[in-house]
C-alpha cells in the first residue's frame, strides 16, 4: 500500500487505531467528488414561442456544464424561473449570459437577491433582463410570471 492511496475516513481511522497508519499520512478522502455535487433541476417548456425554464438547486461550477447542454437544445428567447435557485457562482452566471447571447434574450424571473448582486457585480445585470418579483405565498409551482399557464414539475 502506497503513502499516497485514498483511504476513506472511517477505514483511515481504523488503520490509526490499529498502529497501521501514523497520523497525517497518505491522502485522506472524506468526500468523493460525487458526494460533493449539488443537485441542479432544469424543467423546460413551451409557450408562445417562447422556452420556459424552471433551474432549482445549486447552479454552480459542477453544474453549470448541465444546464448549458440542456439549454443548447433549445432556441429562442428564454423565460427562466429562479425562484428555487438555492445559490449561484459566476460559473453559474455566466452560463445565463452566455444563453442570452446565442437566444438572443433571457428572462430570469423571481431571482434571489444573490442572483441579483452577483450579476452587478460581474456588470452583467445589462446583458440579462432582471425580475425579481416572488411569487405569492402559498402559490402553486407555477411557471414564470410571464407564462403562468404553463406547469412545471
Amino acid at each position: 500500500m502506497s503513502p499516497f492511496d485514498e483511504t476513506p475516513l472511517e477505514a483511515y481511522k481504523e488503520e490509526v487505531n490499529r498502529g497501521l497508519k501514523q497520523p497525517g499520512s497518505g491522502f485522506l478522502v472524506v468526500a468523493r467528488r460525487s458526494d460533493l455535487v449539488a443537485a441542479l433541476s432544469v424543467s423546460v417548456g413551451r409557450m408562445d414561442n417562447r422556452t420556459v425554464v424552471r433551474v432549482a438547486g445549486e447552479l454552480d461550477l459542477a453544474s453549470a456544464t448541465d444546464l448549458r447542454a440542456e439549454l443548447a437544445r433549445v432556441s429562442g428567447p428564454l423565460d427562466i424561473d429562479c425562484s428555487r435557485l438555492e445559490f449561484i457562482d459566476l460559473a453559474g452566471l455566466r452560463v445565463l449570459v452566455q444563453a442570452a447571447a446565442s437566444h438572443g434574450q433571457v428572462t430570469l424571473h423571481n431571482a434571489p437577491p444573490l442572483l441579483v448582486k452577483l450579476a452587478e457585480l460581474a456588470g452583467w445585470d445589462d446583458v440579462l433582463r432582471i425580475r425579481t418579483l416572488a411569487p405569492p405565498r402559498g402559490a402553486a409551482a407555477r411557471g414564470p410570471d410571464c407564462c403562468p399557464d404553463i406547469v412545471l414539475s
